[in-house]
């Protein structure tokens, strides 16, 4: 510390202690400075040996950040400050105020999402500061990555459009690019041919990011197996909305191009089996599986009406019928009709021996009912 009594000048030990010697009696100016606290001035009177003791106070000073894009001079609103370990974060001015800081050196950093950091460095703090930050934003690299969602493919020359520019992806269905300042990016995605639904969507742009996509086709093909157990069922009729397709040799049935991102109705029915009836949502190349049930000889007992005998039968076939206005046809796996006759209320025989060996369906119906039964020739 520095000591003037008047002319006479002095500094303290590490004690705080200054001798000043021949000072003749009288009334003196003294001031006391040190940086880092508030300087000491008064007057002394002198007419012995004498100790003066006082006090200095340590000076407080206030330091203030203001925090701005490099580029555009913009505040930025939330971006970090450490200064001495201690967090700070900017206001919506891009303000940081502190006080009550003492003197010294401070080490400080920024952070911010999008931004080059400023790495640590130290500020000397004498006086009251104010500190303009500018920092500058990355040159992120967005690349979109666009497949077909069905194949797996990559999707070439698809066009990306954001703010206000195109590009397209290259032969591996990729394209990247810098979209500027940090912030939402919006983007879309199409193709020239009108193959593919139109994606639009948005990111936030803070760092290099890459975009995986997967693009549907506006139509799609669905394949219908159909089974009994493990064995294909051949001629089921097959609808999907207003589409209608029967199954081949191998119980598949095949729907090309249906309008995709839909829910479709469908039914599959044939003679002999129950029916089933639900909806499917299409979006992509679609396989579904299913299997039939036969209409078993319940259906018939429970009715109580008739009764059919014998099974497995070789030559003819008995009918027993309770209900008048009955008729009765023979079909084979495929809905075929063999045979056709109106029932008698009582006993009938069916002449069955020109049919090959194999699995029939006697379907026998009234003016309310109409019923399924298996029935087996050897």
């Amino acid at each position: 510390m520095d000591i003037n009594l008047d002319s006479l000048l002095g500094s303290t030990d590490e004690n705080g202690l200054t001798n000043i010697d021949m000072v003749d009696p009288g009334e003196y100016s003294f001031s006391a400075n040190r940086t880092g606290y508030t300087p000491i001035q008064k007057s002394l009177v002198v007419s012995s040996d004498t100790t003066f003791i006082d006090t200095m106070e340590i000076e407080r000073y206030e330091l203030n950040f203001t925090v701005k894009n490099n580029d555009t001079g913009d505040a930025i609103e939330n971006c970090k400050v450490v200064i001495n370990d201690e967090i700070y974060f900017s206001n919506t001015d891009g303000r940081i105020s502190i006080s009550s800081l003492e003197y010294g050196t401070y080490p400080y950093y920024t952070e911010f999402p999008g931004f080059i950091p400023i790495a640590k460095t130290t500020l000397q703090i004498i006086s009251d500061t104010t500190i303009n930050l500018l920092i500058k934003a990355k040159e992120n690299l967005i690349t979109y990555r666009i497949t077909d969602k069905t194949s797996g493919e990559p999707v070439i020359r698809a066009v990306i459009s954001y703010s206000g520019n195109i590009k397209l992806t290259d032969g591996n269905g990729e394209c990247s690019f810098n979209p500027g300042p940090v912030g939402t990016v919006v983007y879309s995605v199409s193709d020239n041919q009108g193959k593919y639904f139109p994606i639009n969507d948005s990111l936030i742009n803070v760092e290099d990011t890459t975009i995986i996509i997967q693009m549907i086709r506006t139509h799609a093909n669905v394949i219908f197996r159909v089974f009994e157990g493990q064995n294909p069922l051949l001629n089921v009729d097959i609808y999907l909305n207003e589409y209608h397709t029967t199954t081949d040799d191998n119980g598949t049935a095949f729907l090309y191009n249906r309008p995709a991102k839909k829910i479709c109705n469908y039914t599959i029915s044939k003679t002999g089996y129950r029916t089933l009836e639900d909806s499917l949502y299409i979006e992509i190349d679609t396989t579904v599986n299913f299997q039939l049930e036969l209409i078993s000889k319940i259906d018939l007992e429970e009715a109580g009406n008739f009764k059919i005998f014998p099974n497995p039968a070789d030559d003819l076939v008995f009918i027993n019928s309770n209900t008048p206005e009955t008729w009765l046809r023979v079909l084979d796996p495929n809905g075929k009709v063999l045979i056709l006759v109106e029932l008698e209320v009582g006993s009938a025989e069916i002449d069955v021996s020109f049919l090959p060996a194999g699995i029939y369906f006697i379907n026998i119906w009234d003016q309310e009912n109409s019923y399924y039964y298996k029935q087996i020739i050897y």
